[in-house]
This record gives C-alpha cells, sequence and structure tokens, in this order.
C-alpha cells in the first residue's frame, strides 16, 4: 500500500460526508451535512478546494449516482430524496420522507437491484430511535421495521448483503436484501474493543471493507469473512467520516473528515484527502 495521503480539498466542511466518484465527470463529489451543500471537483483542477457547490435549503446526508447520467445525483435529505442537475444546479424532490423534526436522515446507498436505502437518526442520539427506509424505482418509499442509532456505512459486498454500522454502539452488522426490506444476518465487527465509531466505507475488488473511524484518526480495512481487522492507515485528521475509491484506475481512497472540537491539535479537521491504493476498489451502485 502506498500511504502518501494528500490534501485533496483544503476547504474546512463542519460535517464532510458522503463521497462517491462519478467517472463520467472525471470528480470526486462529496457534501457538508452542517453547511447544507454539496461539493464537486475534478482531479485534474487546480482550485485547492472544489470547483462547484450546491447550496441546499435542507440537510443533504447522502450522494447516490444515476444509472442513466453522470450529471444527475440523487442527494437523501432531511426533507427527502431530491435529484439534482449538475450542469445547471435544478433541483428536484421525486420523494418526501415524514420525520420528526428531532430527526434527519444519515447513510445511505443503491443496491444491486437499483433500491435506495437509507436511515434516520435523532440530531443529539440517545439510543435506537433511527430506522432505515428503502425507496425503489417505481417511487414506493417504505420504512424498515429495523432501529438503529447512527446508520451509516451501507456497502454493498455481494448482489445481496448490505454491511451497515451504528456508530453510535460502535458496531457493524451483515444485512440480506430481498423484495421484503433488509433481515439482520450476523455481526460483522465489535469496535468498542478497538476504538474509534465506524462511519462511511467502501468495498475494494478483493472484497475488503475499508472503513472511516471516528474519533480514532484510521481508515481501517475490515474483512467480512474472517471478521477481522487487517490493516489500517493514520490519518491527520482525528475525525474521519467516509471515503470512496475512485480515479480512472479506481485505485484513489478519498476521504472526507470533520471539524474538530480542538482546531490546535487538529488543524486539518474537516478537510479532504486522498490516497493510492494497492488494491483498487468498486464503484458503488446507481439508481
Amino acid at each position: 500500500m502506498l500511504n502518501d495521503i494528500k490534501t485533496y480539498s483544503s476547504f474546512f466542511c463542519k460535517l464532510g460526508e458522503s463521497p462517491i466518484w462519478i467517472g463520467g465527470r472525471n470528480c470526486f463529489l462529496w457534501l457538508d451535512i452542517l453547511n447544507k451543500c454539496v461539493f464537486e471537483k475534478p482531479i485534474n483542477t487546480q482550485s485547492k478546494d472544489y470547483f462547484q457547490k450546491w447550496q441546499f435549503a435542507y440537510t443533504p446526508t447522502a450522494i447516490i449516482p444515476s444509472v442513466s447520467d453522470p450529471d444527475f445525483v440523487w442527494i437523501v435529505t432531511d426533507k427527502g430524496v431530491y435529484c439534482i442537475d449538475l450542469q445547471n444546479g435544478v433541483k428536484q424532490i421525486i420523494a418526501e420522507v415524514d420525520i420528526p423534526e428531532t430527526h434527519r436522515t444519515n447513510d445511505g446507498s443503491a443496491g444491486p437491484d437499483g433500491t435506495l436505502y437509507f436511515g434516520t437518526m435523532q440530531w443529539a442520539p440517545d439510543g435506537r430511535n433511527g430506522r432505515l427506509y428503502s425507496f425503489n424505482r417505481d417511487g414506493y418509499l417504505k420504512e424498515l421495521p429495523i432501529m438503529t442509532g447512527i446508520p451509516n456505512t451501507f456497502v454493498w459486498i455481494d448482489s445481496s448483503h448490505v454491511a451497515i454500522s451504528d456508530s453510535f454502539y460502535r458496531k457493524i452488522d451483515l444485512y440480506k436484501a430481498d423484495k421484503a426490506g433488509l433481515h439482520h444476518v450476523e455481526e460483522l465487527y465489535d469496535f468498542n474493543g478497538y476504538g474509534g465509531e465506524p462511519d462511511g466505507g467502501a468495498l475494494d475488488r478483493d472484497g475488503m471493507i475499508w472503513l472511516a473511524l471516528w474519533g480514532r484518526g484510521q481508515i481501517v480495512c475490515l474483512d467480512p469473512t474472517r471478521k477481522k481487522i487487517t490493516q489500517s492507515i493514520d490519518l491527520p485528521v482525528s475525525r474521519p467520516t467516509s471515503c470512496c475509491f475512485g480515479g480512472p484506475e479506481m485505485d484513489m481512497l478519498f476521504v472526507t473528515s470533520a471539524v474538530s472540537e480542538d482546531t490546535d491539535t487538529d488543524p486539518q479537521g474537516g478537510q479532504c484527502f486522498i490516497l493510492e491504493m494497492k488494491t483498487p476498489g468498486t464503484a458503488p451502485w446507481s439508481f
């Protein structure tokens, strides 16, 4: 592995999240949950911060690529699911989500069958008071009977199984997806004995899950078959939030982070980073 970590965006996100690679635009997208905006930066731009920014009236929490057009992406917000045209910035709400003001949406992803899954959480989590949802291409939004604290990761390890972490309880579990929804299979890893909170992640071509560990300042590699941490990468920030693979060869790992409470000891918190990986990654499924 090549651990030459470079700053990709020097812009400080309060809570950077949900990075994705859009190959058709040769760029990374990510968002800032608390500042309610989405960013784009092509890999060949000279800008130190970002190339474009789109402001939202509601809180964006997850970005999902479009199956039909690289100039469109789906944005999960606390109001509902939006489609945004990256060419002109026009936003259109596709489905509304009825959640209390004490809650917001969080991470999510599309599955191999085209269904979009995402979770909700309390603004100030104090237990399993969030829910998981599914939204299919026919426009049907369904609340699933799964309670969660802080839902994150949503990494598909095969055609029917998705790894979802609960950052509040510091665990990651495997779920099986079918037409009825999601069904718990098993626990993959308990981070209470390791340290840090599992946040967003990505899958490499060997089937390994790369996870951002909030509070530990690392990206770790989880083998979902052996249920073991096999590698770790130290980062220059204490609060990494998520990661994705991208670049022309899908061998670059893009990492988002959040501003730290102590900016003196963690001055780069909130910036985005990029590093070259030995094993290329997989692209997320589209909706």
